[in-house]
């Protein structure tokens, strides 16, 4: 009996020690799941610190895009008085490898910042050229009006240097002018009014000398009778020139009987 008792002493000893290996197997076991777990948190929250930094950093540059870039390397990269108002943290993270998401954000301001800057020269641009416009319909509108009045006999004109004076056909006033400079009126305009009043000038001085003649003649036609029928067929060849020449109308001066 007592070799019995030895036996199953034994046994008991040796189930004791089978559970103690196993016990201390599955304490191992989750000793290393447990540091695993450890290890992963520690990870996950230091991988969670760095996003909250990149976080930070992109809320901090909102509202100056144009101061933090993608350079050259590929590296994240902020203005230099920027990165000198940053704390710490952010300056440091500056320094480290930028995750996707913060890259493409900082890209697409990039892209967006560009977009509006395009998009307001643009609008800029169109305004110009809508208000060049406009001043260029109203110094046209302008111009016509004037060059209407000269042309209709309503408003004497002369042009000498860079200016325009005006003045009401029948008012003898001298003071009663109007001056303006041809920078305010429509180029073609401007040429325009040039050659009407050189027209009416020479007009002018071609009837002038269409009177002088008429009368040298009608004095000659007193003095030399005999001549008249002569000096009436000059005048006649004169009248039809000037007629001719400024287009006026048949029947203009009839001689020297006019």
């Amino acid at each position: 009996m007592h070799h019995d008792a030895v036996r199953d002493l034994d046994v008991r000893i040796a189930n004791v020690s089978e559970s103690e290996r196993q016990i201390k197997q599955r304490l191992d076991a989750a000793t290393e799941a447990s540091n695993a777990a450890a290890a992963k948190e520690r990870q996950a929250s230091a991988a969670m610190l760095v996003q909250e930094h990149w976080m930070a950093l992109i809320a901090a540059t909102a509202s100056a895009p144009d101061k933090i870039i993608i350079d050259g390397s590929g590296k994240v990269a902020v203005a230099p008085q920027l990165m000198a108002s940053m704390p710490e943290p952010l300056r440091s993270t500056v320094q480290k490898d930028a995750p996707d998401w913060a890259r493409g954000i900082i890209k697409a301001r990039h892209e967006l910042g560009k977009a509006w800057q395009q998009a307001e020269a643009a609008k800029a641009d169109w305004k110009r050229k809508a208000e060049a416009l406009s001043a260029e319909q109203q110094r046209i509108e302008k111009s016509r009006k004037i060059l209407d009045a000269i042309t209709s006999g309503q408003w004497a004109a002369s042009i000498e240097g860079d200016s325009m004076t005006m003045r009401p056909a029948n008012d003898s006033d001298p003071g009663n002018v109007a001056r303006m400079p041809l920078a305010d009126l429509e180029s073609s305009f401007v040429h325009a009014a040039q050659a009407f009043t050189h027209l009416s000038t020479t007009t002018d001085s071609v009837l002038e000398l269409r009177e002088s003649l008429k009368k040298e003649r009608s004095a000659l036609a007193k003095s030399q009778p005999e001549r008249a029928s002569q000096l009436d067929e000059e005048q006649r060849q004169t009248d039809e020139k000037v007629r001719k020449g400024l287009r006026l109308p048949p029947g203009f001066g009839q001689g020297l009987g006019m």
